[in-house]
């Protein structure tokens, strides 16, 4: 398949998923229904997670046999961190591990909740997202043999960052409340978490097809090499 192509099919995937989820979630009386936790979006953004976790695990070892050595400074060795990212990602998706820092915090320091306090699993989020675009920075040696993943790298991140924010707005109904009519709130706040949750799944596409760019340009580059050493 082409690049195009992937990248077509997966986007049309998720439009539709999302369409469905919402259809389903109207029709209950719930629009948020298929977007809470253990949901059908849930599901799928786990999926797509494991799915880029696997990918970066494949794309480690066809450059680790390319290179025939293996330590921890290698440029390869991104690829190894990102597979245990993304599959941490996913066991956060589905144990709600980020989702239960803030209520710890507030046990632990004998906290009261806020408005700022409860938004502390937000912005780990947005830590992880940092986090991620460090290591690709420390490693971007090996990004240098893959530029064409770059564009998707950065659409993913700033799709991320965009939910976060999202995340932060919809995670009480305080701002709202501020910001628009009192008739509005409850409306808004179910539309902006619905964009919420649908950026999280773009922004999980766009790392989906960068990896997937990644392995096939691995792959070309593993059966070069190979005809290199043949005619040698």
């Amino acid at each position: 398949m082409t690049i195009s192509s992937v990248l077509i099919s997966i986007i049309s995937f998720d439009t539709i998923a999302i369409l469905v989820a919402i259809a389903m979630g109207v029709h209950s009386g719930r629009p948020l229904k298929h977007f809470g936790e253990h949901r059908f979006i849930t599901w799928i953004s786990v999926l797509k997670l494991l799915t880029v976790s696997l990918l970066s695990y494949k794309i480690l070892q066809i450059r680790r046999l390319a290179r025939r050595q293996f330590f921890w400074r290698a440029s390869f060795m991104i690829w190894a961190i990102l597979s245990l990212g993304f599959l941490f990602l996913a066991a956060d998706e589905y144990f709600e591990i980020h989702e239960s820092i803030d209520l710890w915090i507030h046990d632990i320091f004998n906290i009261k909740e806020t408005g700022v306090t409860d938004r502390l699993d937000d912005i780990l989020v947005a830590l992880y997202g940092l986090v991620g675009m460090s290591f690709l920075y420390v490693y971007r040696e090996e990004l240098r043999k893959c530029r064409q993943v770059l564009p998707f790298l950065k659409c993913g991140f700033v799709l991320l960052f965009i939910m976060v924010a999202l995340d932060i707005f919809t995670n009480r109904k305080d701002i709202l409340q501020i910001l628009v009519h009192h008739d509005l709130v409850d409306t808004l706040h179910v539309w902006f978490s619905v964009a919420e949750d649908s950026f999280k799944i773009f922004a999980e596409s766009c790392f989906l097809v960068g990896f997937y760019i990644v392995l096939r340009i691995a792959r070309q580059m593993e059966m070069n090499e190979d005809s290199r050493v043949n005619i040698r």
